[in-house]
Formats: C-alpha cells, structure tokens, sequence
C-alpha cells in the first residue's frame, strides 16, 4: 500500500478533448484510492496555470488529453518548474502530436506510413485538392494536431475534399491529407517498466459507421473492439515489435498507444498518442485487461514507473 505517498491528477484543459480527460481522470483518481494513495485533483483550465504551479506536488499524473497536454506544453510548464510527472517529455510529446512531423520522421525511419500530403494555408490546399483526389481516389483529412479522431473525415468527392479541408485549416491549422485505406485498424496498447516496454495483445478496431471518429470510439456500441486482432501470427509479431520500436525512438515514457493499417501485409502506421484514454471504453484499460493486467495494476504500473524514474 502506499498510503503516505500523494499524487495530484491534472486533468480537463481547454481542447476538444476535455470531457474524456475528466472521464479519463475519475477512473484513475478512484484506482489511485483503491490503491492507497492520497490523490488530489486538479482541473486545468486557460487561466489557472500559476495554481497548479503554487501546488508544489511530489508527481503529477498527467491525464490531460489534446492540446495543451499531450503537445508537450504542459510537461514542458512542469519541467521547468522541477515538478516530476507521468509521461512522455515536452520534446516528443510535441513532435509526435503533430503528423506532419512525425509522419515524415517514421519514413525516414523505415517505418511504412499511408500516402500523404500536408497543406498549412487554404490556397494551397485548394490549388492541389484536385490532383490528390484524382491520385489517390478517395481521401482521409484530419488536423495534424488533434487526437481521438477529432475532426477527420473520409472524402469521397472532390467537393467534399475541398468543403472539409478548407474547415479544417481554418479550426485547426496545419490539415493532413491521406489516401484512404480500407484496411485492418489495429491498435497497440504500450507501457514501460523499468525502461523495458510492452507491448499489450494487439486490438483490432471495427466501427459500426465508416470510420472510427470521435463518436465512435467513445460511444457505447459505437465500435466492436476485438482481442486478439484478427490477423495472422506473423502479422502480429511484426507489428508489436514494431510499435515497441516507434516506443523507443521517440523515448515515449511509462505509457502509450501507436495506431496502424493492416492492408495485406503491409503496416501502416498512421498515430501515436502519448496519453491514451484511460475511460471505460478506452483501448489500453481493455487489452491490458485481456493480458491478465486489471485496471488498478495498470494505473499502478504506470505512476510506479514514473516514480522510479524520478526517484521517489
């Protein structure tokens, strides 16, 4: 038990993603509970930063999902107050929250990724829309900067290509442009012990609409969610160790989830978070679960690693 060491969970932010953080943040503060520790809480907002701040705690569990939290400003905020947390560092976490960096950087890599482009102004994107569309055919646009599927949309007309890439720059900025892929989603549940991570039984992912957008991977019934994915032996080899590979080379930290397309063979890989949901629907409580890992070992698992790593 741990009944004298505390943990402040921060939680909420001001992104598109607040109302799973807090989601989020219930489970884990209850975990916590069950597990000895003094939690206290803490909801991030615009204006409140010098409070977190003025808090001084020993470690916080960072569980804001989005911007703000998972961009690397907040670890960033932390870091430079000396205060220890759970999770990936500013650097990473900023790079991999932004795919059209991390895209190019996992080619680079050896690691396959879908066909893409990424456009930052409107007139750029509407100047090449049409040839992308004659290319690729139907097409998959979504913010580079935004997680749990938060604005994307599967085009498949060029005026739709256009009426949805041109919003999308004009909420979000900097829009990525795919070839859509009809393939096996598979996800990978990730966490690390002791500098040496895990890669959970994969996850296939099969929304009950065309795609799995933010509705339906945090809706009820919105999604079937299959462990073990349905995929060949090899398949699944090569695609855990080769989300423990993305894991490692972007010194991710205590837990994540990478995200990819199975198309024959082929491994796509399309997502990395760096702060995964930790809802009641969410993808790393479930095949954690399926490996014989419950909730409350998990959320353990991960601040203990964070802890050892700062010496608490």
């Amino acid at each position: 038990m741990h009944k004298q060491k505390d943990v402040l969970v921060v939680m909420g932010g001001a992104s598109l993603e607040r109302e799973v953080s807090l989601k989020s943040a219930s489970n884990i503060i209850s975990s916590l509970r069950r597990s000895g520790y003094l939690v206290n809480e803490f909801i991030l907002q615009k204006d409140n930063w010098s409070a977190l701040a003025d808090l001084a705690p020993r470690i916080v569990f960072n569980i804001v999902h989005g911007t703000g939290g998972e961009d690397g400003t907040l670890t960033a905020f932390l870091d430079a107050r000396g205060i220890p947390y759970v999770g990936t560092g500013p650097g990473a976490q900023a790079v991999t929250m932004a795919k059209h960096i991390v895209q190019p950087l996992l080619e680079s890599r050896g690691f396959s990724i879908p066909p893409h482009r990424s456009f930052i102004t409107a007139g750029d994107f509407e100047r090449k829309a049409g040839d992308l569309f004659r290319d690729f055919g139907a097409l998959v646009i979504k913010a580079s900067s935004q997680g749990s599927s938060v604005g994307i949309s599967i085009c498949h007309d060029l005026d739709s290509v256009l009426s949805n890439g041109k919003k999308l720059i004009k909420d979000f900025g900097t829009v990525i442009v795919e070839k859509y892929i009809k393939g096996i989603e598979v996800t990978c549940g990730l966490v690390e012990n002791a500098g040496v991570c895990r890669c959970f039984t994969l996850m296939e992912i099969r929304a009950n609409r065309e795609f799995y957008n933010y509705e339906a991977k945090y809706t009820s019934g919105g999604t079937d969610f299959i462990v073990p994915a349905e995929i060949s032996p090899s398949a699944a080899q090569r695609i855990s160790e080769e989300a423990v590979r993305i894991f490692e080379l972007f010194e991710l930290r205590d837990f994540a989830r990478v995200d990819c397309i199975l198309e024959g063979e082929e491994i796509l890989w399309h997502d990395i978070n760096t702060i995964p949901g930790m809802t009641d629907l969410s993808d790393l409580p479930q095949v954690a679960k399926y490996d014989g890992v419950e909730y409350d070992e998990l959320v353990r698992g991960i601040l203990e690693n964070a802890e050892n790593r700062n010496n608490l």
